[in-house]
């Protein structure tokens, strides 16, 4: 089925990417993750396309904060688009991932509610609570409760292709809301220009990481890690949101729990944690995401907090992205991280779409009775 890109009185037919690759396991992974992410750069492409005609019937020149609000996939879309600018960027940027918004918010924030399905009730939480504090809202969505809302109160609204599990739609969701802050004056067009050279370069490795077979270089690594916990470590601000992306992407393809922290912080904590339980430490495998764009302090405490935690984990393994600019590396890590994935819930077993556990935990959401209170805190003696 088409759909449309519509912000505002803008309307542009899109045609879906066809399926191009099958499964190398089609029985397990009946939904064809595999071409969900083969075809990643081409998502990139088409949504590049998309957001060409970008045209907003609103003016955002008063504002002075973002806000990214979205839950799991569609957060992540907000999470790199941060990464991305942040550095660049004349005003703050920030991702929320809850129901009520911070007490800032005001009229000149611009809340970009992200959600794919257009059903996430997080989300339709902020868009509510965004139009009690007069902020300013362009909504992101395939549809669903969010872009009827944007519509009916005249909002812009980004509409892109439906029909994917929202991790899988990061192309989607990412390069629109990239274009936008271009459009916002908020990065420059050679950012624009990084995103088309990433997608040459994400062709080219998918030759290689779409093959079942010890020459690629992703499934081996998904033979190390399925039998281990990772513990992703990236630094915040920069690759600390491509570690959440793994650890989201371990957890939901290959249905594996992982762990993730950042640099600088994790070197006044977590450093001193790998010292007990050794048999559980040497059940860890220490996947380190790296980047030249890394503050040079934080280079150096890698290199150190390596060397210092060197005995515990089963073994660590360090991962930089090459290309020229941190656009085309940062996709580069995350394209990487989703074969992975890929590859260790084949070696799992398992369906690397489905996600049985939040399909449970949505159906007793929506049957839930129970009231929203304060748990209720009893504070014993040791006489009792």
């Amino acid at each position: 089925m088409n759909k449309y890109l519509i912000l505002g009185l803008i309307s542009m037919q899109i045609q879906s990417i066809p399926h191009k690759m099958p499964s190398p396991a089609p029985v397990m992974d009946d939904q064809n993750m595999f071409n969900a992410i083969y075809t990643f750069p081409e998502q990139i492409e088409e949504a590049l396309k998309i957001s060409s005609a970008i045209k907003l019937q609103h003016s955002y020149k008063h504002i002075k904060r973002i806000l990214f609000a979205g839950m799991g996939g569609s957060s992540m879309a907000g999470a790199m688009t941060k990464a991305l600018l942040q550095h660049e960027s004349p005003i703050a940027i920030d991702v929320h991932q809850n129901y009520d918004l911070p007490q800032w918010v005001n009229d000149e924030t611009l809340v970009i509610c992200i959600s794919y399905s257009g059903n996430t009730e997080e989300t339709l939480s902020c868009f509510q609570a965004a139009q009690k504090k007069h902020a300013n809202i362009i909504g992101v969505t395939s549809g669903g409760a969010l872009l009827n809302a944007c519509k009916k109160y005249n909002y812009d609204v980004i509409e892109v292709h439906e029909g994917l599990p929202p991790r899988a739609a990061l192309g989607y969701l990412s390069v629109p809301l990239i274009c936008l802050m271009e459009k916002l004056g908020i990065t420059q067009k050679e950012t624009l220009k990084a995103l088309r050279s990433t997608i040459e370069n994400l062709k080219n490795q998918r030759t290689i990481w779409s093959k079942q077979s010890n020459n690629n270089p992703t499934y081996r690594y998904a033979s190390q890690l399925s039998q281990f916990m990772p513990v992703i470590y990236g630094e915040d601000s920069t690759t600390g949101c491509i570690a959440l992306r793994w650890k989201a992407q371990f957890a939901e393809n290959s249905k594996m729990i992982a762990r993730t922290h950042m640099l600088p912080e994790l070197d006044h904590n977590e450093i001193v944690g790998w010292h007990n339980n050794p048999e559980q430490l040497k059940r860890s495998v220490v996947i380190w995401l790296l980047d030249p764009i890394m503050h040079p302090r934080n280079l150096t405490r890698q290199k150190i907090t390596h060397s210092v935690i060197s005995s515990a984990p089963a073994i660590q393994l360090e991962f930089a992205a090459p290309g020229n600019t941190w656009c085309e590396r940062m996709f580069h890590l995350v394209h990487l991280g989703d074969w992975i994935s890929y590859w260790c819930a084949l070696a799992h077993d398992v369906n690397p779409t489905t996600i049985k556990n939040i399909d449970t935990l949505k159906k007793r959401m929506r049957t839930s009775t129970i009231t929203a209170q304060p748990p209720k805190i009893k504070i014993s003696s040791n006489q009792e």
